[in-house]
């Protein structure tokens, strides 16, 4: 397969994460793109920019500015909603129909500050966070009432120091899963009073892990894992040991994203943001079937079908550069 670039523009803000969405009544895709700066003073400033797929990506753009920088962004299509966390303690919820704003905001904690969320799953009444202090929220999706709160990602081999929790996903109604910056890839029991890892293990490298998500294709009984070290990880959790890696993958450079929306349609691809390295599209048996290692720090890819034609389209964000970029893959 080939990629062949179609568009690009530059950002006013730093992207540091993206998806691909439809707007229900017309079946047309657009981008949410998260971006996040700290501005002279220190203070991190944000927005979200929706943009159509199909355009120039610049004329109809929406900007949704934010008090805080957006640091990841999803789309949940059973609820026509894309959500994303921010770096003041808020979660973010979009119409995408009519990209209405709607938000839940963390209580203040003890200092008068709120949590740095650096990533966030949600299932039917409940929220999952996690953020740069190494802990795992689990809140109430309509009060935001904070049901439980656990450190769970510390540098333990020197002395136990405070590290961020970089991603966390649901796997079931009363189980999390965690990764963090101890290079840690935690599975949490909410039915432990409080809750409890109730298994764990240690990624391919002493890098930390950055990316966990539940795989579309085979998603009952694994995981994927994404790490600085390059390493793209499937983890089994049938067996004994609960956690066992069964397929490292090395990529060109740390993985941050992956979008495998079409893993389980008859293309069979995913999308992977490989930050330093560009970004990668994986078959259905992990090979790499095309590639784009130009990159000013991919930390955000999408992959859809192109509704004007045969064939796929593939966006990325580069932060450091503060560029969309869009491809064509044939």
């Amino acid at each position: 397969m080939k990629l062949q670039q179609t568009a690009s523009i530059n950002l006013p803000l730093k992207p540091c994460s993206m998806t691909a969405f439809k707007q229900p009544s017309t079946s047309r895709v657009h981008y949410a793109i998260a971006c996040y700066e700290q501005d002279s003073a220190g203070n991190y400033i944000g927005q979200i920019r929706i943009t159509p797929a199909d355009g120039d990506l610049k004329s109809e753009a929406k900007v949704l500015p934010m008090t805080g920088g957006v640091f990841r962004i999803y789309n949940h299509p059973g609820e026509n909603r894309i959500f994303a966390v921010t770096t003041n303690g808020k979660v973010i919820f979009i119409d995408t129909e009519t990209f209405e704003v709607d938000s839940l905001v963390y209580p203040v904690e003890e200092g008068g500050s709120r949590p740095y969320f650096t990533d966030g799953s949600l299932r039917p009444g409940k929220l999952a966070v996690s953020d740069d202090a190494g802990n795992v929220h689990v809140l109430d999706r309509e009060t935001g009432q904070v049901l439980a709160k656990q450190r769970g990602h510390l540098l333990r081999k020197v002395g136990n120091l405070e590290c961020p929790a970089w991603s966390v996903a649901w796997r079931s109604e009363e189980e999390i899963a965690s990764v963090g910056d101890d290079g840690r890839l935690n599975l949490w029991d909410l039915r432990a009073s409080p809750m409890a890892v109730s298994a764990f293990s240690t990624g391919p490298c002493d890098d930390g892990l950055v990316f966990v998500k539940v795989p579309k294709l085979n998603g009952d009984g694994s995981l994927i894992t994404g790490d600085y070290g390059q390493n793209y990880c499937v983890w089994d959790l049938r067996g004994e040991p609960k956690l066992q890696r069964t397929v490292t993958k090395e990529l060109p450079g740390g993985v941050w994203h992956v979008d495998d929306s079409l893993a389980t349609t008859s293309h069979g691809l995913q999308a992977v943001a490989c930050m330093q390295g560009g970004f990668v599209i994986l078959d259905e048996s992990l090979d790499t079937v095309a590639a784009d290692d130009h990159s000013g720090l991919t930390y955000g890819v999408a992959i859809h079908e192109n509704p004007a034609q045969t064939g796929l389209i593939v966006a990325e964000v580069e932060f450091d550069d503060r560029k969309l970029n869009q491809y064509s893959l044939v």
